[in-house]
């Protein structure tokens, strides 16, 4: 997730910095990095390895269902 889609998810949520931070016990100021143009290069890593594990388990999820199992 961009910066700005984090902020547009949290308002979407309708919750201010310090409630989502509370939510995900981290700080108001964590968030405010998050959602600030100098976000971290270690959360942009973090948040691209989780989209790529959701990504894995929806595909490994989808080929269950395609992949034959047992004798016909």
């Amino acid at each position: 997730m961009t910066p700005e889609e984090i902020k547009a998810a949290r308002k979407s949520l309708g919750l201010s910095q310090k409630e989502l931070g509370e939510a995900l016990g981290v700080t108001e100021r964590t968030i405010g990095r998050w959602e600030g143009p100098n976000q971290p290069n270690a959360l942009m890593k973090a948040v691209a390895t989780i989209n790529r594990i959701e990504e894995m388990v929806a595909d490994k999820k989808t080929a269950s269902h395609i992949v034959y199992r047992g004798t016909p």
